[in-house]
């Protein structure tokens, strides 16, 4: 609203003065300070709208673009001293805001769970060492479980049955080949090497050696190209990956819901309109 209102003064301005009746306006100061509202306002909004998608990953990105806005409005008062007091004001009053009703994120295992296993971020997104050496440990501690698991589970029918029989005729001809008898007990027997712990600190430092994609990258594109390089560590990500939840897209249901139940359509059944939700929402 400022934004546009602003981007609009010489019109607005214009007009008023056309206007025989006495109206109100703002003083020269107060269009000055709007435009500093608008300034301070940007960096929330471009946060918001992110946090607000449905299409893509947000939890990985929270940490960051909080503390992001944070060091946003501590330059940007060092950096506008011209600033009104009112204006400063504000901005104080957006980092207490942030600060008193987020609280401290790094503490957040959720949060920096995802943010690690995004391969934008990895380990060099925290504020300290100390909570990317934490980070770190946790994700280890999970592949390796996940590691002990995977080798605890009892085989399924995929297994390769030890049998000379003749060859039938198959599309998994590997499974039926008699000369493969013998390379079968060799592969029964085989363990790989290492402990599920080493196994697992292996890959995930495998992980942190990997370039960082680029910041417009898809996270989940990605895993899904790299996941036979980390064949454990996809699967935590399926697990811990997130998205924050918010009330924006409900609010968007119920926008299309009103552009379709108007005025001239108020004969709708209830199960009618909910169809019709549903097709557009989903088209």
């Amino acid at each position: 609203m400022f934004s546009r209102f602003v981007s609009l003064e010489t019109s607005i301005r214009t007009t008023l003065a056309l206007i025989d009746k006495p109206i109100e306006v703002l003083s020269p100061e107060e269009w000055v300070i709007a435009a500093e509202i608008t300034t301070a306002l940007q960096p929330m909004k471009e946060v918001t709208d992110h946090i607000s998608g449905e299409n893509y990953v947000t939890g990985s990105s929270i940490i960051i673009l909080i503390q992001g806005i944070l060091d946003l409005y501590n330059n940007m008062i060092e950096e506008n001293p011209n600033f009104s007091s009112s204006v400063k004001l504000l901005i104080n009053k957006l980092k207490e805001g942030l600060e008193g009703r987020l609280g401290n994120l790094q503490g957040s295992k959720t949060l920096v769970t995802a943010t690690f296993l995004d391969p934008r971020f990895k380990n060099i997104a925290f504020p300290s060492e100390k909570i990317a050496e934490t980070a770190k440990k946790n994700i280890i501690n999970l592949v390796a479980s996940q590691i002990n698991q995977d080798l605890g589970e009892d085989p399924s029918g995929d297994t390769v049955e030890m049998s000379s029989d003749t060859p039938s005729t198959s599309s998994t001809l590997v499974k039926k080949l008699a000369a493969f008898n013998t390379y079968r007990r060799i592969a029964a027997n085989y363990k790989p090497a290492g402990t599920p712990m080493s196994r697992a600190i292996t890959e995930v430092q495998r992980y942190l050696e990997e370039p960082l994609p680029s910041e417009n990258s898809d996270p989940l594109k990605w895993w899904r190209e790299h996941s036979y390089n980390f064949p454990f560590l996809s699967k935590i990500v399926k697990q811990k990956f997130c998205t924050v939840v918010t009330s924006v897209p409900c609010e968007r249901v119920f926008s299309k819901a009103g552009n379709i139940l108007n005025e001239r359509r108020t004969r709708l059944s209830s199960e009618k309109v909910k169809k019709l939700v549903f097709l557009k929402y989903n088209s």
